[in-house]
């Protein structure tokens, strides 16, 4: 029965990035929540809360007083209030899930769409064209189709919300590989793909950091190297030279100058990392002129919209004006719920990451679920993720498993069990 319901999970995760992708559906995300609770509605059963959890409920409750507090100058309300609706259901959800899936297997099953959803992506960053956001929602709305700048989006809605997910399956197919060794190497190369072809910074960042911290990890404990790596790593690299006779096009070149290309007009004022800084520069400036209170406290859900109405990125004399978003995460959790909140959403980071280096050397589970939080945790630096309900929940679904798994209930010989009795 769990072994259905990990699947069953999987399949309304699914489900519900679609729905989202096509855009026609109003707030579909909390309408998919509610269809997950009708789902394993025949008996509900909820875990302890665990110290991760904990924090995200802390730090929902403190939001959602403090948005409460300051409603008269919220300018959208309605959004502010069913945002954290959504929060308090996506942390009861993640919760009632992870105490009912077989959370090895419902990781392999992600990983198993993963390596699908990023075999789409290449086809769609090499053709420079939205395929299956297209499909899905009728719209043309991603940026630079056709052109070299051109970034995927597969069915994520936005190109730097996809790259995150990218992240996290190619994490679940390196530490908790399918049985397949074929599929899982065209899986990774697949994925690895689409991660460069996604164009965001802030996934390939992501990528390194998360990736020297697990190898850190292997090579903290194990002193071996295994054979098929190095045969691996051999036929990689005379299909490099064999491209490169053949046709005359050198992959590691071309890579190179891709990434390169990528961060060397950061800087420039057209770039978006240029708007983040202006948005954080601005945001310092006004907590030390007088807004003391509102560094500490923050001014409740969304005000992160009240105050760049008031001190937008302007530039060229008026022709261009940002008042869209800080794209900054933990700048904007400043703003809605001051250094209390941000402190509750950094104490689950390094709760992740003290996790990451503790559990045992052969631990694949424990490296995926926080490596993957602290993959998050990166990206979210560059947008506001917790105002996409669906990413909220990804990331709160992964803390409330690091809780179950890291429980001293936990029986891990069941979990793997089920899984070898599902073969």
């Amino acid at each position: 029965m769990t072994l259905k319901k990990t699947h069953l999970a999987v399949a309304t995760l699914l489900l519900m990035w679609i729905l989202t992708d096509t855009q026609k559906f109003g707030n579909v995300p909390l309408v998919v929540m509610l269809i997950i609770f009708l789902i394993y509605g025949e008996n509900l059963k909820f875990a302890k809360l665990g110290n991760m959890e904990k924090a995200i409920l802390l730090y929902i409750g403190y939001t959602s007083f403090i948005t409460l507090y300051y409603l008269n100058i919220n300018p959208d309300v309605r959004n502010s209030l069913l945002l954290i609706i959504e929060y308090f259901i996506s942390l009861l959800i993640s919760n009632f899930l992870s105490n009912k899936v077989n959370i090895p297997l419902f990781l392999k099953d992600m990983g198993s769409v993963g390596g699908f959803l990023g075999l789409l992506g290449c086809i769609e960053g090499i053709i420079r064209y939205p395929i299956w956001h297209h499909l899905l929602s009728g719209r043309l709305n991603i940026p630079n189709i056709g052109t070299s700048d051109y970034r995927t989006a597969i069915i994520f809605d936005y190109p730097i919300v996809c790259g995150g997910f990218l992240l996290f399956f190619l994490l679940c197919n390196i530490l908790l590989p399918i049985k397949n060794n074929f599929f899982r190497y065209i899986s990774i190369i697949g994925l690895f793909l689409a991660i460069v072809l996604n164009n965001s910074r802030s996934a390939w960042i992501s990528l390194a950091f998360v990736l020297v911290l697990i190898l850190f990890k292997h090579l903290h404990f194990k002193r071996t190297f295994k054979a098929r790596w190095l045969v691996i790593i051999v036929v990689a690299l005379l299909s490099v030279f064999l491209i490169d006779a053949i046709i005359g096009v050198n992959l590691f070149t071309l890579l190179r100058s891709y990434i390169y290309s990528r961060f060397s007009g950061m800087l420039d004022a057209g770039e978006g990392q240029i708007i983040r800084i202006e948005t954080v520069e601005k945001s310092i400036s006004y907590w030390m002129n007088g807004n003391l209170q509102k560094m500490f406290f923050g001014g409740g859900k969304n005000y992160d919209k009240v105050f760049l109405s008031m001190y937008p990125v302007v530039k060229g004399g008026g022709a261009f004006v940002w008042n869209g978003a800080i794209d900054n995460q933990y700048i904007t959790i400043i703003h809605e719920s001051g250094l209390i909140g941000l402190l509750l959403i950094l104490y689950v980071a390094i709760t992740a990451f003290k996790r990451l280096l503790c559990c045992d050397k052969d631990d694949n589970v424990a490296m995926l679920i926080n490596g993957s939080i602290l993959s998050w945790a990166v990206v979210i630096y560059f947008y506001e993720a917790f105002n996409y309900p669906f990413v909220f929940l990804m990331i709160v679904t992964l803390c409330s498993m690091s809780d179950r798994w890291n429980s001293e209930e936990t029986n891990y010989d069941e979990y793997f069990k089920e899984i070898k009795q599902s073969r």
